[in-house]
């Protein structure tokens, strides 16, 4: 039988943790978990990841991942804090989507001008439909003056 490495062991043991994390969060979310399993994944979740930290890791990328779960222990274990948190990455990458696309059919950006510029409107953009503010209307209070609120622009109006 051949021994996985420390780093292979760490890494693929690490996708565990985070894999039945989210697990359990979303069978909360289904009705099928309570709350109280929630804490006791938590804590069960803490303390593995605190054994694999501890590990002499070997190779500078699993290193690298070892340093930023360190650096942002909080947030790895932050939907099982807040079961109001919902999963926003697959709806994240579906709004992202219509830009790179946009990016790839106008063959991308001449500078880094112009790829500054089209992340910021396109952020603009993206901010006004997920805050229901038709987003020319953004763009056009902020030619005008800088915002503080979006609560000074109108709605998006029902078709």
């Amino acid at each position: 039988m051949l021994l996985k490495s420390i780093d292979g062991m760490f890494c693929q043991e690490l996708k565990t943790v985070l894999k039945r994390t989210i697990d359990v969060w979303n069978e909360y979310h289904e009705g099928t978990k309570v709350f109280e399993d929630l804490a006791k994944e938590k804590e069960w979740a803490i303390s593995r990841m605190m054994e694999l930290l501890l590990l002499p890791i070997e190779h500078k990328d699993t290193r690298r991942v070892r340093r930023q779960i360190i650096k942002y222990n909080q947030v790895v274990i932050h939907l099982l804090d807040n079961p109001l948190v919902r999963r926003p990455i697959i709806g994240l990458k579906r709004r992202l989507r219509p830009n790179v696309i946009m990016r790839k059919i106008t063959f991308g950006n001449r500078s880094a001008l112009g790829a500054l510029n089209q992340a910021v409107i396109m952020s603009i953009i993206q901010t006004g439909i997920l805050n229901g503010i038709e987003p020319l209307n953004i763009l056009l209070a902020l030619s005008v003056k800088p915002l503080t609120s979006l609560t000074e622009l109108p709605k998006i109006r029902s078709p």
